[in-house]
């Protein structure tokens, strides 16, 4: 059997674990247990593959970098008040509710919002409690090493994966390097994996900044764990296996005097609600630190915005309506079909007659494409009409809801208006789901101030905080901390031999801005091989443009007032967009016919639970050859790949890169279109609530639609 390597023990690759060996492991789960240590090596991953013994097991790792399983739910980088985007019964696997997980902890979570519990959003260390029972209970920690970071990946002439390993032990005089060969490659690191860290220089004549200052918004967990006796996972004195990591103060914390937050998405509205509401002493912030300390006077929070780009998110209100006039959990308006039919991001093409090539001997044929819905509502001028008039009024009920335009505040919410339009596809978004969410934000203690920053010196005098100096040359007082709320590179954190291999693979790099169409062809130092690839895909680009701006009209361009989120204009590089089929599997890899790789998790989406199941499965059937042979031939809509040719491929994803260059949503999907895609290629029904057109519409989608789709899958290919 292949041996398998997962990286990332995030929400995607231990969903990807679960759904591979489901797969291709009768057996599965089995009752054996993890009997290696973090640091043992499978004796199987050492050796090439010609020297393997034959037996039926799968050999598996699912390597972890951090020292605990979650990815942005991992318990070190849990922060006080970091709450889900999403409710109860959206975050969680279809086969384990959150209640079961949290069964024999107490909930020191008092009520923040009047609701019924599925409409409560989801505080992250009950997410890191989640996905540490689930992965018991389908015994994925014998497959688990933490503290092995890849940072490397070569691709071998015997069409082996070699990777090269850091081992980090708890003592870092122990590291040590290894190099393990795999079969098949799945890499999940996902989208938050390298911080976008900026380099502030300092004042002329001051000294720089001090690191332990200015923190990216990363490593605020741990901060809170250092100054404030942060204690991430409440009750867990009962669980001995799981204490032992936990550090708990009981001298009296360090509260800062002042803080700065930089950035203007969803975690900074998080960050500055947590430092203004300090002093209120919230036990749902678990800060034991604080039970040792006296009243606290206020935290001086400045707000720090950047007056270009697409300014701060938008905050929907953490309840909406449904066309019935239902009033749910926001997250869950936002998994419905309803809301993708009517947004302009969804690529639906209108009904239309459309002229294909065919084996006929006329060599053409006409044929039906596109959905009803999309030409009543995108495919004409009054259906547009409609739609934009939809969103205006969503954009005028979340400001009302935000008080952007209140008088009583002199002009300090109106900074806070986003730049574009909700209806901009590329607008950031996030839900005001913490308690007192806007109070705190206008409470007298937090300072907002628009523009960017021009430097960051260190103190001269007492070397307890950093002096910061803005672009339009405002001087802040003393700050004790600056938190970098910047967000994420869009890469993977590892080296490929040759360089070539990440573009080859279809994944993100930084490259020369200069390489790309719109600066034209310049003499730039770089791998001719990385050179070539760009070119390649800019051509074809060209083409999507054209169609795609034919085909959709003026839903393929954002509104005329739109603001692009731009970086810095000084930046010597950009990132090339991903290049995978189906978000996962590599053009270059798929027309060798080789099925040794996938990629999984660069989407972005709000429900990422809803995709994670549905994009497991159809990575786990593209590694095993189950999207190659005549089997699928008799399922409806069934994809083989076999039966598309590279142009074909290249040209779905080009389409899909354009759209999000165009429309502005970039990288993310509208989920349940993306999932419908998915399950026909399977040969599944997209169509999951068991009711006629209005339940489907009107319904929304967890995890819990896509029960049993792995058997499903396994049974129609018996």
């Amino acid at each position: 059997m292949p041996r398998v390597v997962i990286v990332g023990a995030g929400l995607y690759g231990l969903i990807a674990a679960k759904t591979y060996l489901q797969v291709t492991g009768p057996n599965y789960p089995n009752n054996s247990q993890q009997s290696e240590t973090t640091e043992d090596i499978p004796e199987s991953f050492q050796r090439p593959r010609d020297a393997q013994s034959a037996h039926d097991d799968t050999d598996l790792l699912l390597l972890e970098s951090g020292s605990s399983l979650g990815g942005t739910w991992a318990e070190e980088r849990l922060y006080p008040n970091l709450l889900s985007q999403n409710s109860e019964g959206l975050y969680e696997f279809s086969d384990m509710s959150l209640s079961e997980a949290m069964e024999g902890l107490e909930d020191e979570e008092p009520p923040y919002q009047d609701t019924q519990p599925e409409d409560r959003f989801i505080p992250g260390w009950k997410l890191s409690r989640y996905l540490t029972v689930w992965s018991r209970k389908w015994n994925l920690p014998q497959y688990m090493r933490f503290n092995w970071q890849v940072k490397k990946i070569s691709r071998l002439p015997t069409k082996e994966w070699e990777l090269g390993i850091d081992i980090h032990p708890e003592q870092p005089s122990q590291t040590r390097s290894i190099t393990i060969l795999c079969d098949k490659l799945i890499l999940s690191p996902g989208l938050t994996s390298v911080p976008n860290i900026l380099n502030f220089a300092p004042a002329t004549g001051q000294p720089p900044a001090s690191a332990e200052h200015v923190i990216h918004a990363k490593e605020v967990g741990q901060w809170c764990r250092d100054n404030l006796g942060y204690q991430p996972i409440p009750g867990q004195d009962a669980h001995s296996d799981e204490a032992s990591s936990q550090k708990t103060l009981t001298e009296p914390s360090r509260v800062p005097r002042r803080v700065a937050i930089y950035g203007g998405a969803k975690s900074s509205f998080d960050l500055v609600h947590m430092f203004a509401t300090l002093h209120q002493k919230d036990p749902s912030f678990h800060l034991r630190g604080l039970d040792a300390t006296g009243p606290i006077d206020p935290v001086e929070v400045h707000w720090i915005i950047r007056d270009g780009g697409s300014g701060p998110a938008w905050m929907s209100p953490p309840r909406s309506n449904m066309p019935n006039g239902q009033s749910i959990a926001s997250d869950k308006v936002a998994s419905t079909r309803f809301v993708g039919v009517l947004s302009p991001c969804t690529p639906l093409v209108p009904k239309r007659l459309t002229l294909r090539r065919s084996s006929n001997f006329l060599g053409w044929k006409l044929t039906v494409e596109g959905s009803w819905l999309a030409r009543v509502l995108h495919g004409n001028p009054i259906g547009r009409y409609f739609v934009r008039r939809f969103w205006k009024a969503l954009d005028k009920s979340w400001g009302d809801f935000a008080g952007y335009d209140s008088p009583q505040d002199g002009g300090k919410m109106g900074q806070l208006r986003p730049t574009n339009s909700v209806i901009y596809c590329g607008a950031p978004l996030g839900i005001a789901n913490q308690r007192g969410f806007w109070d705190a934000v206008r409470a007298p203690n937090v300072h907002i101030h628009r523009s960017a920053i021009e430097s960051v010196s260190g103190d001269t005098s007492s070397k307890e905080g950093v002096i910061i100096t803005l672009a339009d040359g405002t001087d802040l007082p003393l700050t004790d901390l600056l938190i970098q709320a910047t967000g994420w590179k869009p890469t993977v954190p590892i080296e490929f031999n040759p360089p070539s291999l990440i573009l080859q693979l279809g994944l993100s790099c930084p490259v020369p801005t200069a390489l790309s169409s719109t600066h034209g062809d310049q003499d730039v130092k770089v791998d001719p091989e990385i050179k070539k690839l760009i070119k390649y895909w800019d051509k074809i680009d060209s083409v999507s443009t054209s169609r795609i701006r034919r085909v959709f009209g003026p839903n393929s361009r954002p509104p005329k007032d739109v603001v692009a989120n731009t970086t810095a204009p000084t930046d010597d590089f950009e990132f090339s967009p991903y290049r995978l089929f189906r978000r996962m599997a590599s053009p270059e890899l798929i027309e060798e016919g080789d099925r040794s790789f996938v990629a999984l998790g660069f989407v972005l989406t709000a429900t990422t639970a809803v995709v994670a199941e549905v994009q497991a499965l159809w990575a786990a059937a593209f590694l095993t050859g189950g999207l190659d042979d005549k089997r699928v031939e008799k399922c409806h809509d069934a994809l083989s790949i076999n039966g598309m040719s590279r142009s074909d491929i290249d040209r779905d994803i080009s389409e899909d890169v354009v759209w999000g260059g165009l429309t502005g949503v970039g990288p993310g999907v509208d989920t349940l279109n993306y999932n419908d895609m998915l399950l026909r290629d399977l040969g599944l029904s997209p169509y999951r609530m068991g009711g006629g057109f209005v339940t489907e519409l009107t319904s929304v989608y967890t995890p819990k639609a896509y029960r049993g789709i792995v058997e499903e899958w396994k049974s129609m290919r018996k």
